[in-house]
């Protein structure tokens, strides 16, 4: 994946880098807590990958240790933006921390949820198929 525009924010138990593939998708890699104290900061380095040369977005979470309503409501937020805007987001998420409070909160179906970064990639570059049709991604 080549990548320009690295862009990091660190606090005590919270990082969040920004990078920008060659295909104009934003990663966002998250690492630490996803708690009501770090979450403005997680929100405000989502928001700022909303631009209109942002092709698509990748949530990477596989960094994330603790993951509270706060930062999911925070996701859900960014995501329902995104698709206003026709940006798709992908997520990536490989362990419990954040796994288990999306499965129990039920949030499956608003989150396109990928175990490893080349899988969201590869989720991101399938073209967007028409309301009902084809195996293609759904549309955002």
């Amino acid at each position: 994946m080549d990548t320009s525009s690295n862009h990091v924010t660190v606090t005590k138990r919270l990082t969040v880098a920004v990078t920008v593939t060659a295909t104009g998708h934003a990663v966002v890699t998250v690492a630490g807590e996803l708690d009501a104290a770090t979450t403005a900061r997680f929100a405000d380095c989502l928001g700022g990958t909303l631009h209109p040369s942002c092709g698509a977005v990748v949530v990477d979470l596989s960094g994330v240790t603790f993951c509270a309503a706060a930062g999911l409501r925070a996701l859900l937020n960014f995501t329902g933006e995104a698709r206003v805007r026709g940006v798709p987001v992908a997520v990536v998420a490989d362990h419990t921390a954040v796994t288990r409070p999306v499965q129990v909160l039920q949030l499956t179906q608003a989150l396109s949820l990928h175990e490893r970064l080349p899988d969201a990639l590869a989720w991101l570059a399938v073209p967007p198929c028409p309301a009902g049709s084809g195996p293609h991604r759904p549309a955002s």
